[in-house]
């Protein structure tokens, strides 16, 4: 599909949400270079279950979709210098750590928006930017239990059972693909 042909997007993101999201875009048409640390991605080194598909992570076969890759150090100059001028090429930069983070780096929206002032940031985060949850990690099982999806699984007479499928980590990833679109 070709949808969002011509559409560049930088892609700051890890384990699910993000990946997933960006997957999304690239699905859509959107050229996405996803930047991932040396070692490579987290979902690439882990697989689900123990499962590897050719000694690939299922993980990374579900979200590495339709992208370009390229591996940087974002703590050496040199590495930010190349990731400042992938989003200085680019529609859409989205990134999913936690709040702050990227701000630290160098790569916040402020710092992003004086080299592109065109650019569309997308941040996914757990819980937002701000409140009393802000810093909490956002991760798939924890907001099953938080939400009460996981009480609402399972046998009425037993425990919270999480659902089988990363159910509000694709949930997140759709509403991160739409907002982006949206914007």
């Amino acid at each position: 599909m070709d949808l969002l042909a011509g559409t560049r997007v930088v892609s700051f993101n890890h384990f699910l949400v993000g990946p997933t999201g960006a997957q999304i875009l690239g699905d859509l048409g959107a050229d996405v270079i996803a930047v991932e640390p040396l070692g490579g991605a987290f979902q690439r080194n882990w697989s689900v279950g123990n499962r590897l598909v050719d000694g690939q992570s299922v993980n990374h076969l579900s979200t590495g979709r339709n992208k370009r890759s390229i591996a940087l150090d974002l703590k050496a100059p040199a590495g930010l210098e190349v990731a400042r001028k992938l989003v200085q090429a680019a529609d859409v930069m989205m990134e999913n750590f936690r709040p702050g983070t990227m701000e630290k780096l160098g790569l916040g929206y402020e710092d992003m928006a004086a080299i592109n002032p065109g650019i569309i940031y997308a941040s996914a985060t757990g819980f937002g930017i701000d409140g009393p949850y802000r810093d909490r990690p956002g991760q798939d099982l924890l907001l099953q239990a938080l939400s009460g999806i996981a009480a609402r699984t399972g046998n009425a007479d037993g425990p919270p059972t999480p659902a089988g499928p990363t159910v509000v980590d694709q949930h997140a990833a759709a509403l991160y693909a739409m907002g982006i679109l949206a914007a």
